[in-house]
């Protein structure tokens, strides 16, 4: 248990923004939770021994028996408890690292075709052609408008 405690105060800051590192640690949280499935299976026969133990106990050594199963189980259910919490973050935090940077990946493939649809130099001589360039950049500026507030969205997210 003490082993689980060092783990996860050491993993206690979750770097957001890092997939790679965030699945990496997800994969050792997923191993812990296993762990902590087997070893509940310990902490229930150890209870079941230690009650049976203090049926029959002289009250000094039940007492002493009573607390120290008293602590025991009190570390455990925080260490149980600590450690979901740990994989839930993770979890949470992987999710939304990556559906940032799918967002960040859409929106440069997004922007490159915009850059792609800006006229390049042109020489205007006419109203009439001055008339159909304005409405270009009209056209580029209300999808770049439309697109503005998913911008922030995603931008806030990240």
């Amino acid at each position: 248990m003490r082993e689980v405690e060092v783990f996860l105060q050491a993993e206690q800051v979750i770097p957001v923004g890092d997939p790679d590192t965030l699945e990496a640690q997800l994969e050792q949280s997923n191993a812990l939770q296993d762990d902590v499935k087997t070893l509940q299976q310990n902490v229930v026969k150890l209870d079941v021994t230690a009650q049976k133990l203090l049926e029959n106990a002289e009250p000094k050594f039940a007492n002493e028996l009573k607390t120290r199963l008293d602590t025991l189980t009190g570390e455990w259910k925080k260490v149980v408890q600590d450690s979901r919490s740990q994989n839930a973050k993770l979890k949470d935090a992987l999710d939304k690292t990556k559906k940032v940077l799918e967002g960040v990946q859409e929106f440069t493939s997004w922007l490159c075709k915009m850059e792609t649809e800006i006229p390049t130099s042109v020489d205007v001589t006419s109203s009439a052609e001055l008339f159909q360039l304005k409405a270009k950049y009209q056209l580029i500026k209300d999808k770049v408008d439309h697109r503005t507030d998913q911008f922030r969205d995603l931008n806030e997210k990240g």
